[in-house]
């Protein structure tokens, strides 16, 4: 009789199960109450298996099913626990080896029965007048209502502190009716082991609260429409927003909101929103609040958003929206609350990198500028004579070669002036170096002062310096030399003492070209150089040559 009690059980289940699995779309909620629901009807299925044999391998290898079914239904129904109070994300491969490895234990040691621990053959009738069965319970399936009672104390926790916590009323109910269902489950699980481990009789108690069990679910699934897919897809796409929502009546009464709201507003579905939610916000952005619901209230179908900062010092963007029905009148309010606080920081960030590049692209500017005028320092320290301040030789035979290549191209005239110190030697001897030099100095700037801005003076050496003439027929030049050798012979250097003063006189040559080719015929302009040597060394023999007429002279060669 108890065989067939079993069987019908069984019969119950499998149609319940179809049920649910017809009349419903799948989900991972589905997915997870249909596995629970599975295990459950091992339970009728394998007792009545194990009743239709008299064979003891039979019997061991259905009892053992039946028992790990029942161990790993304690696993499925805590996993169907979270997954109802909205807590799946926690369901890592960590956690879910945790949570199967107290049933997989007790699995492993269901099958291998060590020393007959679990089930022990007993060999004999047991008086039984429908059925033989030759095993009774070992010391250690004692286990099996541990596990059991483990796995539902954490679900029933589980439960109660959602419904402790702000639940929606149809995830209340959710909660409760699964809650309510564990309980009748555990009630008769219960009784059914006393049964088994004290009275040694069939486990048909626990088959039918099972059979309840899934009769309870099946019926309350359909009339609170608990799998309804809709529901449940707004309600995840809700949930899994980072933005927080909030929906409110034309009354600013709180009819939805979503998980990530609750972390950002101290606020309950059914309360009524006022500014005394914004406990949580700065001083400043209290302030902007009003005045954001103050205009919201003036301009009642207005579109309107604000930025507002917590006292945790995070940012917000709120965005409100009116909902208008039918009629276009007011209904209520959609309000999302977008957490800026990244874009703030990264935004701040770059105005702080802004700020620094601008502060290195000044210095890189000054040192810029700084480097340039250190190059032209080196450039003119290059070029010039460090005593008199004048070009030195070489900057004067660079500037002639390029100007040569160009007076010979275009039959340009022009002038060069050789000219030294007279007796400079003596005044070194007399007076010094220092005097000496200052000599040099003060004829350097006199010549400066009286040359042309277009004419290059030059130290050629020693006490010697060269000036070249760009553009000076043979009569400018003469005159030019004129004015140089008078200003010279007028010009007094101190000497030391208050009254001794020191003038000088200079011997010039002065060559003039007016026609570089016919100076030196055949020469190309390829051969600049060895014309300039040629040139210079015209001016030298004319500045000897006045050296030894009496000095203080100029002699005049005009190359036609």
């Amino acid at each position: 009789m108890q065989m067939w009690v079993n069987f019908g059980l069984f019969l119950v289940l499998l149609g319940t199960f179809v049920y649910i699995f017809a009349s419903s779309v799948i989900t991972g909620l589905h997915k997870m109450y249909l596995s629970v629901h599975s295990f459950m009807m091992l339970w009728p299925l394998f007792q009545f298996a194990m009743r239709q044999t008299d064979d003891p391998q039979f019997q061991l290898l259905y009892l053992t099913a039946a028992f790990v079914g029942i161990a790993l239904l304690g696993a499925f129904w805590y996993i169907f626990t979270i997954f109802l109070v909205g807590e799946s994300y926690l369901l890592k491969t960590r956690n879910l080896i945790v949570i199967f490895l107290p049933a997989a234990i007790t699995a492993a040691g269901l099958i291998c029965n060590p020393n007959e621990l679990f089930f022990q053959y007993i060999g004999h009738d047991t008086g039984d007048a429908d059925v033989s069965f030759w095993y009774r319970p070992g010391p250690l399936l004692i286990y099996m209502p541990v596990l059991l009672a483990g796995y539902f104390a954490v679900s029933i926790y589980a439960m109660v502190s959602t419904l402790r916590r702000d639940a929606s009323p149809r995830h209340r109910r959710l909660v409760v009716t699964a809650l309510y269902g564990m309980l009748l489950l555990t009630g008769f699980g219960l009784a059914d082991f006393a049964a088994a481990m004290f009275f040694h009789q069939a486990q048909s108690v626990l088959s039918a609260g099972l059979a309840l069990a899934g009769i309870y679910y099946a019926l309350a699934v359909t009339r609170y429409s608990a799998f309804d897919i809709i529901n449940i897809a707004q309600r995840d796409v809700i949930d899994t927003m980072s933005t927080g929502l909030l929906v409110l009546d034309e009354h600013n009464v709180v009819i939805e909101m979503n998980k990530a709201l609750r972390s950002i507003l101290p606020v309950n579905i059914g309360d009524k929103f006022d500014l005394r939610a914004l406990s949580s916000l700065s001083s400043s952005s209290r302030t902007q609040m009003e005045a954001f619901f103050s205009m919201l209230r003036k301009h009642a179908m207005a579109t309107a958003s604000v930025e507002i900062a917590t006292a945790g010092s995070r940012h917000y963007e709120l965005h409100s929206t009116p909902i208008l029905n039918h009629r276009n009148t007011l209904i209520g309010r959609v309000i999302t609350f977008q957490d800026v606080t990244e874009y703030r920081r990264l935004m701040e960030e770059m105005n702080d990198q802004n700020a620094v590049l601008q502060e290195r692209n000044r210095e890189l500017i000054l040192m810029q500028d700084q480097l340039f005028q250190a190059n032209q320092k080196l450039e003119r320290m290059a070029v010039t004579d460090a005593l008199t301040g004048c070009f030195n030789r070489r900057y004067l035979l660079q500037q002639l070669e390029r100007e040569v290549v160009t007076n010979v191209r275009y039959r340009i005239p022009f002038a060069m002036f050789l000219f030294d110190i007279d007796l400079f030697k003596m005044i070194n001897d007399s007076y010094g170096h220092l005097v000496g030099d200052e000599v040099l100095r003060s004829t350097a700037d006199i010549v400066r002062r009286t040359i042309r801005r277009t004419d290059i003076l030059a130290r050629y050496g020693g006490e010697e310096f060269a000036v070249y003439l760009p553009y000076t027929t043979s009569a400018q030049a003469v005159r030019l030399a004129e004015r140089v050798k008078a200003a010279v012979e007028h010009n007094a250097v101190g000497a030391g003492g208050e009254d001794q003063l020191v003038s000088v006189t200079i011997s010039m040559g002065v060559l003039c070209i007016r026609s570089a080719e016919d100076a030196r015929p055949g020469v190309a302009l390829d051969d600049a150089k060895d014309f300039l040597l040629g040139l210079f060394a015209q001016a030298d023999a004319a500045l000897y040559e006045a050296k030894n007429k009496g000095r203080n002279c100029i002699v005049v060669k005009d190359i036609a």
